[in-house]
């Protein structure tokens, strides 16, 4: 069994769920939140204090964080569907549209789907700094994330594995669904259509 943390670092609190799981099945072990406090300190560190205070006595084997920041969203269509060809290819897609060097980036891509002989390709670019900071900040809080995920995207995640599903008739055309997060300086937004995420966004 694995024990699984996921976090979620706000600018007025932060979240935590602790999932135990195992090949067949996932169960929820412990819900946290803890306040981020006020202070003349940069937000950063007062994040950082309410992670250290959240996971106090919390035990876990692997880390998936939400970056707290903003992260540029682009859907990438490429035509054709082997997965070789789109990791050698989505790199210089992902340059086309970037307004500032890729080198001061860190980025990756996530497929949405594949049909009718074109990929469509999910892909997030941050800041390298801001992610380096964000990273620095949780070792010192004892976590070292095995992902950093857009939480915009993370809700697909919650369609894929049938927590949320579409109450229409079971004869109804499909159609789009949106989780929208709005929190006290951002909010995040994910379109799924027929279980899959369409696109994602955070927005101050």
């Amino acid at each position: 069994m694995a024990r699984i943390l996921g976090l979620d670092v706000g600018a007025r609190t932060v979240k935590a769920v602790v999932l135990d799981a195992t090949y067949r099945s996932t169960a929820v072990a412990a819900t946290r939140q803890a306040p981020v406090p006020d202070g003349e300190e940069p937000l950063r560190d007062r994040q950082v204090a309410a992670v250290k205070a959240l996971l106090e006595g919390v035990a876990f084997e692997t880390a998936i964080v939400a970056l707290p920041g903003i992260a540029a969203g682009h859907h990438v269509t490429l035509p054709f569907i082997d997965s070789r060809r789109v990791e050698q290819t989505v790199g210089f897609e992902v340059e086309a549209q970037m307004p500032f060097d890729l080198a001061e980036t860190a980025w990756d891509w996530q497929l949405l789907q594949a049909r009718d002989g074109k990929s469509e390709i999910f892909v997030a670019v941050v800041k390298r700094e801001e992610l380096a900071g964000l990273l620095a900040g949780l070792a010192g809080a004892g976590v070292d994330p095995r992902a950093v995920v857009p939480a915009g995207l993370a809700y697909s995640a919650l369609f894929g594995a049938g927590v949320l599903a579409a109450e229409a008739p079971a004869d109804a055309p499909p159609g789009a669904e949106a989780v929208l997060d709005v929190g006290a300086t951002r909010a995040s937004l994910c379109v799924v259509v027929g279980g899959s995420c369409e696109t994602a966004r955070t927005f101050p």
